[in-house]
């Protein structure tokens, strides 16, 4: 009997292990993937609407 648990405890601890390199991996890529898209992302340009007119209160 305890060896059979040992076996069912290890098992299980390879595929937790495995699943969170899988997740480690596709969140590193992801990270990756956006640092290069920012990158390369170039700035936009104003464009100019009018002119700016500044009003002053008469009494």
């Amino acid at each position: 009997m305890p060896y059979v648990l040992r076996y069912l405890m290890k098992k299980s601890e390879e595929q937790i292990n495995k699943k969170f390199n899988e997740f480690n991996q596709q969140n590193n890529k992801n990270s990756y993937d956006t640092t290069n898209q920012t990158n390369n992302v170039k700035p936009k340009e104003k464009k100019k609407v009018g002119e700016y007119i500044d009003f002053e209160e008469i009494d």
